[in-house]
């Protein structure tokens, strides 16, 4: 076999073994048709990259130079044309998600409005949205409250008052801690004897009104398994992968530490109704983003 054939016989049976785990080993969803979609772009690649390996076993010595730059041509054109086709259906329904969403926020944005929270015991205060919308009747959203609470000495921001989600947290780790951040964060490394954990600077624009107070996050290359053994230190009963967490406190010499853990970052309440959109991450519109603490 010549190289392009080998390298199309390899083609076929990545494509066709995707194909397959979507149809046999993947979940359909309620209506068992999430992962049609998949299947059928995978199954389009399959027929194009097979067709093009039999049409190469046609290319024989001693044909005219017409006929074979005729079949190179189409045995190149089909996988071509099956990923162009593949490219294209994903970019629409892409595109098309994203031109849906965008229309149910503005939906969601006429039944919500802004609240903010002041705890007098923790001295702090922040914005989140009245509710988050997980239904529709007839089109018209059916918002379910949003309400943080305080428990044992915890504050807990659910994603909304029925959702089973892990609510994200923020607790007061040490009360009166003296020294920097920097030192509090290698003092922990050696708590939970995790030498090699790294942690980052975060960027002023993330909390905008903690400018008076130093702020670190656990760092973006540590593994999802790191996160949830250290947010286990802090929340023993968290059972679930976290986004994040993190470390707040005071430039002052003796100060408290705070722990803000992220449990997922998509879920986060939003700050603000007006500035809700299909990115919010990237306008820091999320409840924390606003934490400020009342002197």
């Amino acid at each position: 076999m010549k190289r392009i054939q080998w390298i199309l016989l390899i083609l076929v049976l990545l494509a066709a073994a995707v194909t397959c785990y979507f149809i046999f080993y993947t979940q359909g969803g309620a209506d068992g048709l999430s992962n049609f979609i998949p299947a059928a772009l995978s199954g389009v690649l399959f027929i194009c990259f097979f067709l093009a390996l039999l049409l190469s076993l046609a290319l024989r010595k001693g044909q005219s130079v017409g006929v074979r730059i005729l079949i190179f041509g189409i045995v190149l054109a089909l996988p071509m044309i099956g990923l162009f086709s593949v490219m294209g259906v994903f970019t629409w329904f892409t595109k098309d998600y994203e031109n849906g969403f965008r229309e149910m926020v503005e939906l969601d944005k006429t039944v919500l409005e802004n609240k903010r929270f002041t705890d007098s015991d923790f001295e702090i205060s922040f914005d989140h949205v009245s509710g988050r919308v997980s239904e529709y009747r007839s089109g018209v959203p059916i918002p379910v409250p949003i309400t943080p609470y305080k428990e044992d000495g915890i504050l807990y921001v659910p994603v909304d008052n029925e959702t089973y989600h892990r609510p994200d947290v923020l607790l007061k780790y040490d009360g009166s801690f003296d020294g920097s951040l920097s030192e509090f964060t290698a003092s922990l490394k050696i708590e939970i004897n995790k030498p090699n954990l790294a942690f980052s600077k975060v960027s002023s624009g993330m909390f905008p009104k903690l400018s008076n107070m130093e702020v670190l996050s656990l760092d973006k290359k540590e593994s999802a398994k790191e996160k949830l053994k250290l947010a286990q230190h802090f929340i023993p009963e968290q059972d679930d992968f976290v986004h994040t967490l993190y470390f707040i406190k005071s430039k002052e010499k003796v100060a408290p530490v705070w722990v803000l853990v992220i449990v997922d970052e998509m879920l986060s309440p939003p700050a603000l109704v007006e500035d809700m959109s299909i990115a919010n991450r990237e306008k820091q519109n999320f409840w924390y983003n606003t934490l400020e603490f009342m002197d």
